[in-house]
């Protein structure tokens, strides 16, 4: 009856305390919603507190044109069409939630409806990626805890890195930006899940893990880096014997025709193969190149100190596991298997002389008599070099992305896809060197019920206590994040808002302005916009501070306004041309993200260019 009520007690502080982490996850966003709306009440901005950077306001414009049927539509009027949505799927999502939303509560607005959307499927993204991650920690980090030290398995079970996703801002921030970012780290999570799932089951890759890879990128462009590290990843298990080929190679197909159809896609509706943020922002790429360490300096620069921190350890965890399962391998071909079954009826595994423990798949009664079956031939999971797996894919990404892009500001957005996959990593650091530690201690046993019973309580409360402790922790980060998040709110409004109310107000409304912050400008003013970086205006892609072409090309398309940061103009080494008149100067407090501390609004006098 004792073992029976431990064995109830374990799965009830498990299913509580994810039910409490999750919980918390979905309410973090509304305490930063509440606090943002304090920061910002003075300021009649829409019903909700606005985006922290203004690429939200981008999908916002063309969702609005998408709920009308006018797919790349940036302009209210115009045939242009342009490539400014990096996320294809993330832009289907949005119009989808904005349609539902207008179709349910239809006096939010136009900017309310995209502002609410991009919340709430920030926010159930997010939540969706910490159950994920819930789910791969049982797959990676639990099989890790070794016999001696069964009792930390409530918390093994993925507690850490749930809440590792609660402590960190930039995750809170990435649901609630307005971007692709939480669909990104969702995508990343389920497509690795379904993947190790599905072998762990002891069959091969099925359709959902086919689908995911292959989303993957529709999600980001560059994440089709990742999924091809998953096509290798489930060859090479093939390959191992951990499933069967065809399923290998039936995953390879979906992966590659559902990936191949986004570029005929971006070509049929923009004619060009892939969004304009990928031509803004991407160069030839040049792994282990002083632009990869510019990339990770300006990172640093940035206060992105955390996540070096964090992709280090991630990479020494990989490199741990790598040689742990390379080690294990070695000892198994030399050694004989020994089973030890524990109280759940999950069996680890012993290798000779190592100190590495790895569960069995669980198999039915039938699988466990029919030994000669097909599925009865593949080979257990080996968690250790799943995750040195996992770490190489980590690595490779990080070093690609940085090493291809050409923009070094706000780094942390190109590695947020696989911020959770460093989570993960980080969080079985600990378990790898506890398995170093205790791997050859069997599990603890006694004869006593009555003792069993009390140590049984103990454990069960210092689980608790540790987690309310890490809970405690996690809600004064999320009250920090609020502030900042409301901080950065401020300074899109300051910058970027204002200037857009200024001409609503100050301009007749067939007034064309240039300008490079274009989201929320072309939201709020209603004005026709002419995009410098090029995304929303095709023919001005790749002359992104060519002023010598840029100028003639803001006089023939009628340009009276040009909205930008003079101390860009400093940056570069130019003079303000005597042509810009400045018509509004805006000021941004305490600056964390606009271009710079102030913003200007200048009239073009194309009479004084023609001098």
């Amino acid at each position: 009856m004792n073992t029976s009520s431990s064995a109830v007690r374990a799965p009830s502080l498990y299913r509580t305390a994810m039910i409490i982490g999750i919980v918390l996850l979905v309410a973090a966003p509304l305490v930063i919603f509440l606090r943002a709306n304090s920061y910002l009440n003075s300021v009649p901005l829409s019903p909700l507190p606005t985006f922290p950077i203004d690429d939200g306001y981008i999908y916002s414009n063309y969702v609005r044109h998408a709920v009308e049927g006018r797919w790349f539509a940036y302009q209210d009027s115009g045939g242009e069409v342009s490539g400014g949505v990096t996320s294809l799927l993330w832009y289907l999502l949005l119009t989808v939630a904005d349609l539902l939303i207008h179709s349910v509560a239809g006096g939010l607005g136009v900017v309310g409806g995209a502002e609410l959307a991009a919340y709430l499927l920030g926010s159930l993204l997010l939540a969706s990626s910490a159950v994920l991650m819930l789910l791969l920690a049982r797959l990676l980090i639990v099989p890790l805890l070794p016999p001696a030290l069964i009792w930390l398995r409530p918390l093994a079970l993925g507690l850490p890195p749930i809440l590792l996703l609660l402590l960190t801002p930039q995750a809170t921030w990435a649901a609630l930006s307005g971007l692709e970012l939480p669909l990104s780290m969702a995508l990343v999570l389920a497509a690795l899940y379904t993947l190790l799932r599905d072998v762990g089951e002891r069959r091969g890759p099925g359709l959902a893990a086919a689908l995911f890879a292959g989303l993957l990128p529709w999600a980001r462009p560059e994440l089709a880096a990742v999924g091809v590290m998953l096509v290798a990843f489930g060859l090479l298990l093939a390959w191992r014997g951990r499933c069967a080929w065809i399923a290998a190679v039936r995953y390879l197909i979906i992966v590659v025709a559902i990936g191949a159809s986004l570029p005929l896609i971006y070509l049929l509706g923009t004619g060009r193969p892939l969004p304009s943020s990928f031509y803004a922002k991407t160069g030839q790429l040049a792994i282990f190149s002083p632009r990869f360490f510019q990339a990770m300096q300006q990172l640093w620069v940035d206060g992105g100190w955390p996540f070096l921190a964090l992709f280090a350890t991630a990479a020494i965890t990989g490199l741990l596991a790598l040689l742990r399962a390379l080690n294990a391998k070695k000892v198994s071909e030399k050694g004989e298997q020994r089973f030890a079954p524990t109280n759940n009826g999950t069996a680890f595994q012993t290798l000779s002389n190592h100190d590495v423990f790895i569960p069995t798949t669980k198999l039915s009664d039938a699988a466990q008599h029919e030994p000669s079956t097909q599925n009865s031939k593949l080979k257990t999971q080996n968690p250790a070099g799943d995750l040195g797996i996992i770490a190489a894919a980590l690595i490779l990404h990080t070093l690609a992305t940085s090493g291809a892009t050409v923009w070094y500001g706000q780094m942390e957005r190109y590695l947020l896809p696989v911020f959770p996959l460093a989570l993960l990593l980080a969080t079985a650091l600990p378990m790898l060197i506890l398995n170093l530690i205790f791997g050859n201690q069997s599990a603890p046993s006694t004869s006593d019920p009555e003792l069993k019973t009390q140590n049984s309580k103990l454990k069960t409360r210092l689980s608790y206590v540790a987690l309310a402790m890490i809970i405690g922790v996690g809600l004064l980060l999320c009250r920090d994040a609020a502030t900042g998040y409301a901080i950065q709110v401020r300074n899109i409004a300051d910058a970027h808002i204002a200037p857009a109310d200024w001409m609503l107000t100050h301009t007749a409304p067939d007034t064309v302005v240039a300008t490079e912050p274009v989201g929320a400008l072309r939201l709020f003013s209603q004005r026709s916009t002419l995009d410098l970086v090029g995304l929303t205006t095709s023919p001005l892609l790749g002359h992104y501070r060519d002023w010598a072409y840029t100028w003639p090309y803001l006089h023939a398309h009628n340009a009276a306004y040009l909205l930008y940061y003079p101390q860009w103009f400093k940056d570069q080494g130019i003079a303000i041309p005597p042509w810009l008149k400045p018509a509004a100067r805006f000021s941004i407090l305490d600056n964390r993200i606009a271009g710079a501390s102030e913003i200007v609004l200048y009239r073009l006098d194309w009479a004084a260019y023609h001098q």
